[in-house]
């Protein structure tokens, strides 16, 4: 029984161990230990548009920085305490963190990681029911002045939600995981058949730079209209995105589609 007794205690030592390697970085490995997948949630604050007349495409970047990047403090990062590692921290971004973790059923991930990564799984800190955009001015018969173009415009975005549904489904079990940005799920269709589902746990990349005029964009969404005006050439379009939670987010882009213009201002 005493030797018995003996082996438990180092068994349970060894796993204490352990477990406090993985709470901790590990400079010397260069990885550290993950309890949710999504590292850092991102407020949708700061955006960047840009239209592509050669393919009547509107891009949307989310204006995001890594937390040591300059701009930081223009936009809200919701993130995981990385300097604590306390479950309990009741910092406001680590309470938010954990808020959007257990609504997205994301709390069991417990995976080692490349410690350079910790802020590569991003998302947008909603879940939307809706993307809707109308115009200022009608832009064909069937779609007049603040008739909603859903039925003719196509979105496509990323998403983590069905990695995050499949209990993070690995087919190989790696030391430590890497390339996590490739876990997201691409979805392309008409913003009318989009669900709750499909605007889960969006994707947003990281290091986003603000200014993106005259430069190969790195987009969040894109919306690709599949006719052009027959009307009015100029419009003023406003994008609404709908939250489960009823919290409306609220875009005007200045859309000139006889050449390529664009300016955006977000509604306050």
């Amino acid at each position: 029984m005493r030797k018995f007794a003996t082996h438990l205690i180092l068994v349970s030592a060894m796993v204490v161990g352990l477990y406090g390697c993985w709470r901790e970085p590990q400079p010397h490995l260069g990885v550290v230990f993950a309890e949710t997948f999504i590292q850092r949630y991102v407020d949708l604050v700061n955006t960047c548009w840009e239209f592509d007349r050669s393919t009547n495409t509107l891009y949307m970047a989310v204006a995001d920085s890594s937390i040591d990047g300059p701009e930081y403090g223009d936009c809200a990062h919701w993130m995981s305490c990385l300097c604590c590692w306390e479950p309990d921290c009741q910092r406001e971004l680590c309470v938010r963190h954990r808020q959007l973790s257990k609504k997205n059923n994301d709390t069991s991930y417990n995976r080692m990681i490349e410690k350079m990564e910790q802020f590569d799984t991003a998302a947008i800190g909603y879940n939307f029911t809706k993307i809707e955009i109308t115009s200022n001015a009608d832009f064909d018969e069937n779609h007049q002045t603040g008739t909603p173009l859903s039925d003719i415009v196509t979105m496509e975005c990323n998403t983590y939600k069905p990695y995050i549904n499949s209990n993070y489904f690995e087919e190989t079990h790696p030391p430590f995981y890497q390339n996590l940005a490739s876990k997201c799920t691409v979805i392309n269709k008409r913003l009318c058949d989009f669900t709750l589902p499909d605007l889960s746990v969006l994707t947003v990349k990281y290091f986003r730079q603000k200014k993106i005029n005259h430069c190969v964009l790195n987009h969040d969404f894109k919306f690709t209209f599949e006719t052009t005006p027959t009307l009015a050439q100029q419009h003023t379009l406003e994008i609404v995105f709908v939250s489960d939670e009823g919290k409306e987010f609220r875009f005007n882009v200045d859309v000139d589609f006889s050449q390529v213009a664009t300016e955006v201002e977000e509604e306050k």
